[in-house]
C-alpha cells in the first residue's frame, strides 16, 4: 500500500466515522420518539379497553338490580358530605358518622331529609 492509498483509506475511514458519530444521536433519538408514541398509543387503547369493560360490567349490574327492583350505587363525588348517585338518577348525602355536620345540614335545609345519612356511603364496585 502506498503512502496515497494510506492517506485515502484514512479519509474514508474518518468520514465514516465522522458520518456515524454525526448521525447515530440523531437516530436514536427518532427510534426512542417512535417508542414513546408506541407506547403512549398502546396505553390509551388499554385504558380505553379497561374503561369500555367498566361501563359494560355497571350497564350489566344496573339491568341486573333493575330486574330485581332494587337501586344501585354509580358515582360518588365529594368528601363531607359525600354525594351518591344512584342508578335511578336519585341522590343520597352520607356524612361519615359526623353527627354534627348532619345534624347542622338538616336544619339548615339545604339537604333533603329524607335523602341525608350521617353513616358511611355504600361502595360502588
Amino acid at each position: 500500500m502506498t503512502m496515497w492509498q494510506a492517506i485515502a483509506v484514512g479519509l474514508v475511514v474518518a468520514a465514516t466515522a465522522g458520518a456515524f458519530k454525526f448521525l447515530a444521536p440523531r437516530v436514536k433519538r427518532v427510534w426512542l420518539q417512535w417508542r414513546r408514541r408506541g407506547a403512549a398509543v398502546a396505553a390509551a387503547r388499554k385504558g380505553r379497553r379497561e374503561r369500555e369493560a367498566r361501563e359494560h360490567a355497571l350497564a350489566e349490574k344496573i339491568t341486573a338490580a333493575e330486574v330485581k327492583g332494587e337501586l344501585v350505587a354509580i358515582s360518588r363525588r365529594g368528601s363531607m358530605p359525600v354525594e351518591v348517585t344512584y342508578s335511578d338518577g336519585s341522590t343520597s348525602c352520607f356524612f361519615r358518622g359526623d353527627w354534627d355536620a348532619y345534624k347542622v345540614a338538616l336544619r339548615s335545609g339545604r339537604y333533603d331529609p329524607r335523602r341525608t345519612f350521617p353513616f358511611n356511603p355504600p361502595r360502588i364496585d
